[in-house]
């Protein structure tokens, strides 16, 4: 639930301009604006003290108080009351030996507790961070990687500081994004589709040029080689790529991947120039070793680079980049859409009319992503990196078609409440 006082305004504001009864050195509007600030203490004297005057305008600002504070207080107590519920159900999980399950619960309370520094120091928090993180660490043994990084999204969530936690994440969701991405050979040729080393070329060249800060090339060029170290230690892909499933190829890229870390930490100077040349020498080396698909290899390459520039920002690659036809085409006969806060719609035919308003505007830039475990478009304004994701989709599939469609354009406050991850 969000309440503001916003919602008071309007009365607020005429109410502030109706001082004429009051006393000559303290006025409705200086009782308001002490309320307004948070200095409620001072406020309620204000109020006691022009009460000893009585009229309608200091009548009317008792009453607004008296709401403000119903409300407040109703909030404050579905938040407590939800933070126990969570809590409860935590610790009973914990001491029945059901660790992630004690971590969900551990989770949702987190951002109800009233001082979330202590709640995450709390002993039994540590104990159940503990041993989420042995669990999390014997899936990792096992490749479960989906599995791990939840693990990890979950603790992020009780321990937002924690950048131990969001290195292991970032490096757990290399791997599961990994076996999604290219979970087969017909994945692999339709996510490389169209894509070459003139594109990657030409997107590190306009990063030189028009990029809002000078690019820092030389971590550019150590998150592509971060990305590549991830696709050798993926071993779902062992069975989709003969390179990679062959130790003694692998083993090669990988020393050749170390060399290159090497002679990349020696630079005291990296430009784009640099990093172009960096590809090209793990171009040669993949060719004498696993031999990955060229388009396979850049768009890691390309992705790594870009993760270490920002946050934000990605590549629409020509596969992502068709009009929305093949899109419509994917969409089941009984297709749902539920655009938030404005209408919904069934059926494939009515459905796919939606996807015309998104041809029509071009504020909106889409990426890959994960909402609360669910796959998802996130989407951000293209005409600024610097900002954080406007909103999502939710997208929920069906014997291999688009179900359902839950579009929060215009309900773009739920985002700020929601674990989202990007892909």
């Amino acid at each position: 639930m969000r309440l503001s006082w916003k919602a008071f305004l309007p009365s607020l504001l005429v109410l502030s301009a109706m001082t004429a009864l009051a006393p000559a050195d303290e006025t409705v509007a200086d009782a308001y604006d002490a309320i307004l600030r948070g200095d409620y203490r001072t406020g309620e004297a204000l109020i006691a003290r022009l009460e000893k005057r009585p009229s309608a305008e200091i009548e009317r600002l008792r009453n607004w108080l008296t709401s403000f504070r119903e409300v407040v207080d109703g909030r404050d107590e579905l938040r407590a009351k939800t933070f126990q519920w969570n809590l409860n159900h935590a610790m009973e999980a914990l001491e029945q030996d059901k660790v992630y399950l004690a971590l969900t619960f551990a989770a949702q309370a987190a951002p109800h507790a009233k001082d979330a520094d202590a709640y995450s120091a709390e002993p039994w928090i540590a104990t159940l961070t503990e041993r989420a993180l042995a669990e999390a660490s014997e899936r990792a043994k096992a490749h479960s990687w989906t599995k791990v990084v939840s693990y990890y999204r979950l603790l992020a969530r009780i321990h937002p500081d924690d950048k131990q936690l969001e290195d292991l994440f970032e490096k757990a969701m290399r791997h599961a994004r990994l076996e999604i991405l290219y979970a087969d050979v017909e994945a692999v040729e339709r996510r490389i589709e169209g894509v070459s080393y003139k594109l990657l070329s030409a997107v590190v060249r306009q990063i030189s040029k028009h990029y809002y800060n000078k690019p820092d090339f030389k971590k550019l060029g150590e998150g592509a080689l971060d990305y590549l170290d991830a696709i050798c230690a993926t071993h779902k892909l062992f069975d989709v790529f003969d390179g990679l499933g062959n130790p003694v190829l692998r083993a090669e890229f990988q020393k050749g991947l170390r060399a290159q870390r090497r002679e990349l930490a020696e630079k005291e100077r990296v430009s784009y120039k640099d990093l172009l040349r960096l590809y090209v020498s793990i171009g040669q080396l993949n060719k004498r070793s696993v031999e990955l698909p060229e388009g396979l290899l850049i768009m890691e390459f390309l992705e790594g680079a870009l993760e270490r520039l920002d946050k934000f920002t990605s590549m629409i690659w020509p596969v992502n980049a068709r009009d929305f036809d093949t899109v419509r085409a994917m969409l089941a006969q009984d297709a749902r859409l539920d655009l938030v806060g404005r209408k919904q719609m069934r059926g494939a035919d009515e459905v796919g009319r939606y996807f015309e308003n998104y041809d029509r505007v071009h504020d909106w830039r889409m990426v890959q992503g994960n909402v609360e475990g669910r796959p998802a478009i996130v989407v951000y304004d293209p005409q600024d990196a610097t900002l954080g994701p406007h909103y999502f989709v939710l997208i929920q599939w069906a014997d291999g078609r688009i179900a359902s469609i839950r579009d929060y354009r215009y309900s773009r406050h739920v985002i700020t409440e929601a674990a989202v991850i990007v892909e």
